[in-house]
């Protein structure tokens, strides 16, 4: 199986089954008929949308071709924004497809990332490379009403959407360069007629021994599309979640196991102590108060050896916020892309979300997480991003946490566990 980069642009994407006629596979009804064969690249992919299929080609020749010779995958970039959406979007869906071949150990010895760059949804990195200003507008129509592109024409408004757009670029290439390594030992190679100049392009026929493709439907959300479980209709989201992961912890657990391990940590690692984290990171939407609730909150339980604080990830290099999750038997955060570190909290563990919508239900419900989620509501049950909690409303919930962990690990297991 070949990429010519000369066909990017046609219905096989650049894909061709390089062969003589008589070995074709067969289209004989009952024979094994690759001809014609489609799957979806795109994360939340539905039948008959953003399909792949390679095409025949009886003329080419392989002799000065690329030969990759290890395993590669082939995958189309919902998201790569936040970590969140390309932990569970992008690599929670390659990670998938591989264990549905059983293929997924093959990732700790190399498997080649090979993304298409096709920019199919407006949120992907190959979407902000090639898209234009009113389409940017279209997009975040939040821009179209600021002060300087009331008048869409003028120089200001480009100024100001080209250098958001830029921004959105380079937390792209950030969040792959950042994250990519934890799922494989290679880097991104990218398929492109005009590649990304931070990853190494495909320049001639390129072929592969071994290609996995169809990640679509197997992404946390599955088939929930652009809502991605932020459907303001609880039970719908309910519905989606359950319907989408159930019966998917042992995978998730293989993912977390297999994220931490690529970073040296010991994804059985079970802490004899307490410890309480509090985080508050999001531009759109967090906690307004986590210095006064860790003020308040943190000096009674540090007095009966309960380790508490509130922490600054973003300060961090990834592999000690890894290793800080690891670490923690009770986190306070919000919903979000920043919610998904909580899968490296370590089992019985608990995490407590403050949401103004439901998202990412099904996925931790479904994991080796207790979790507590409470969404917060403003008047007549409006949408609300930013907001306080109190500390007494937050208490009850912490001693509970802390006591569902304590009754999880007997004394011979942590000898002077603090009491709860």
């Amino acid at each position: 199986l070949c990429y010519d980069p000369r066909r990017a642009n046609g219905p096989s994407a650049g894909f061709v089954y390089v062969g003589r006629s008589a070995h074709r596979p067969s289209t004989a009804p009952g024979a094994n008929a690759l001809e014609g064969i489609s799957v979806s690249l795109k994360p939340f992919g539905r039948p008959g949308t953003n399909e792949w299929s390679p095409a025949f080609d009886d003329t080419l020749h392989v002799t000065d071709a690329d030969i990759v010779e290890e395993p590669a995958v082939l995958f189309a970039e919902y998201n790569a924004e936040n970590p969140g959406n390309f932990l569970m979007d992008t690599l929670f869906a390659i990670f998938t497809l591989l264990s549905q071949f059983g293929a997924e150990q093959q990732l700790a010895t190399g498997v080649w990332p090979i993304r298409l760059t096709t920019p199919l949804t407006p949120w992907c990195c190959d979407w902000h490379a090639g898209t234009n200003m009113s389409n940017a507008l279209a997009r975040y129509p939040w821009k179209a009403k600021t002060a300087p592109c009331k008048d869409r024409s003028s120089a200001a408004c480009k100024r100001t959407v080209d250098t958001y757009i830029q921004t959105k670029l380079r937390n792209c290439r950030r969040i792959y360069s950042k994250f990519m390594p934890l799922l494989t030992v290679h880097p991104l190679r990218v398929l492109s007629q005009q590649p990304d100049p931070n990853a190494s392009p495909f320049k001639k026929l390129t072929c592969f021994r071994r290609l996995y493709a169809g990640i679509g439907s197997l992404a946390d959300h599955c088939e929930d599309e652009y809502q991605h479980g932020e459907n303001p209709d609880e039970a719908r989201v309910n519905e989606i979640g359950a319907r989408c992961n159930v019966g998917r912890s042992s995978l998730i657990s293989r993912y977390r196991a297999h994220l931490l391990s690529m970073q040296s940590i010991d994804p059985m690692q079970q802490p004899c102590h307490l410890r309480i984290m509090l985080v508050s990171e999001s531009m759109k939407r967090g906690i307004n108060n986590v210095a006064e609730l860790a003020g308040q909150v943190c000096p009674t339980y540090s007095r009966a050896g309960v380790r508490c604080a509130a922490e600054t990830l973003s300060s961090m290099p990834l592999r000690d916020q890894m290793v800080a999750f690891t670490e923690t038997t009770v986190y306070i955060g919000i919903c979000g892309g920043a919610a998904i570190f909580s899968l490296f909290l370590p089992k019985h563990a608990t995490a407590v979300l403050f949401c103004d919508l439901l998202r990412d239900w099904g996925l931790l419900q479904n994991s080796h997480l207790r979790v507590l989620f409470r969404r917060q509501v403003g008047p007549k049950n409006a949408r609300v991003t930013k907001f306080d909690v109190r500390p007494h409303d937050l208490t009850p919930l912490i001693k509970d946490a802390l006591a569902h962990y304590t009754s999880f690990l007997s004394a011979s297991q942590c000898p002077g566990l603090p009491s709860t």
